[in-house]
């Protein structure tokens, strides 16, 4: 599995360097704007933060107790094994064991966690693509989508699958016991899902900090795209760069790279963006996502000497705290 997972990220890389105006690239690299390469560090640093709250409140809703600092420390952590591990979900099999070091049992609630984790983040990504679809299909002419297009219809249909999805999970509270293969452990997994999203106290608040994180990032690509001079509106960033990140967690490349680039390169191209932009953003963002996950490495090594690794066991009655 990990040499086909070189051998992807290998090919992709190649085939983009073969595709791109390395001159032109080069250039706007010596070009680039350092005010606006700093904004979009801080953004990235911002985004940390908006995750780290978030987790924190996730976890602190199926397991306690739960600290700041030890969210802190259980989120870097993550961060640093997606960059280390030969997949993008590394860091969460890294999370769920840092949970459950010192909570004996509670294995599958450290799963139930991850999974309401990027249950949100996946459905916050989605809703931003949807709501900022219309804008990019029916915006200024020469700026826009073509409304007939095939794209135009699939961002419309990606917007009424959000609504569907809301309503899904808003009328139905259990799903009906079909006996299938794996259907018991959907089940659970929709329940942990609608909880987050629907039943809980603190769901339109995790909701907000999902979004609020990603529109964070968004910006940041767009601060690298002014910082390089590339010409793609904000609009663009939010309606199509979401669908090349949801691609890059894909276990089939070294933490995304190569099918995150190759994703920039196939929906900016709707927009007329070259290869060679559109490869640039894509590197931009793994280099912020890198520089993330090196800060986590140096939280994790701290954490490690200050004993953070162990956590304290959650009391036997799981009531919150």
């Amino acid at each position: 599995m990990l040499v086909a997972k070189l051998a992807v990220t290998a090919g992709l890389i190649w085939w983009l360097l073969a595709a791109i105006d390395l001159q032109s690239a080069a250039s706007r690299i010596a070009r680039a704007n350092i005010a606006w390469l700093l904004v979009a560090l801080l953004l990235s640093g911002v985004q940390i933060w908006l995750l780290v709250v978030r987790w924190h409140l996730l976890v602190r809703t199926q397991i306690q107790p739960f600290s700041r600092r030890e969210a802190f420390h259980n989120l870097l952590t993550g961060l640093f094994f997606n960059q280390a591990l030969p997949s993008g979900i590394g860091g969460d099999a890294m999370r769920i064991w840092l949970l459950t070091r010192g909570r004996p049992g509670r294995t599958s609630d450290a799963v139930s966690v991850i999974l309401s984790d990027r249950a949100i983040g996946l459905i916050a990504l989605v809703t931003i693509a949807a709501i900022a679809a219309p804008v990019l299909v029916f915006g200024p002419p020469g700026r826009h989508l073509d409304s007939n297009s095939t794209v135009a219809v699939s961002l419309g249909i990606l917007a009424a699958a959000v609504i569907v999805g809301y309503a899904f999970l808003l009328f139905v509270r259990r799903l009906p016991p079909l006996g299938l293969p794996g259907w018991s452990w959907l089940t659970q997994a929709y329940g942990v899902v609608r909880h987050v999203m629907i039943a809980s106290p603190l769901a339109a608040l995790f909701m907000a900090l999902a979004i609020a994180a990603h529109l964070t990032l968004l910006f940041a690509i767009a601060a690298v795209a002014a910082a390089l001079d590339i010409p793609v509106s904000l609009t663009a960033i939010l309606v199509l760069t979401p669908p090349a990140m949801i691609l890059a967690t894909l276990p089939v490349s070294i933490a995304g790279w190569g099918v995150r680039e190759a994703g920039f390169v196939a929906v900016l191209g709707l927009v007329g963006i070259t290869s060679t932009d559109a490869t640039l953003l894509g590197l931009a963002v793994g280099l912020l996502q890198l520089m993330q996950g090196i800060l986590g490495g140096a939280v994790w090594v701290v954490g490690k000497r200050q004993g953070l690794s162990p956590v304290a066991a959650a009391p036997s009655d799981g009531r919150p705290v």
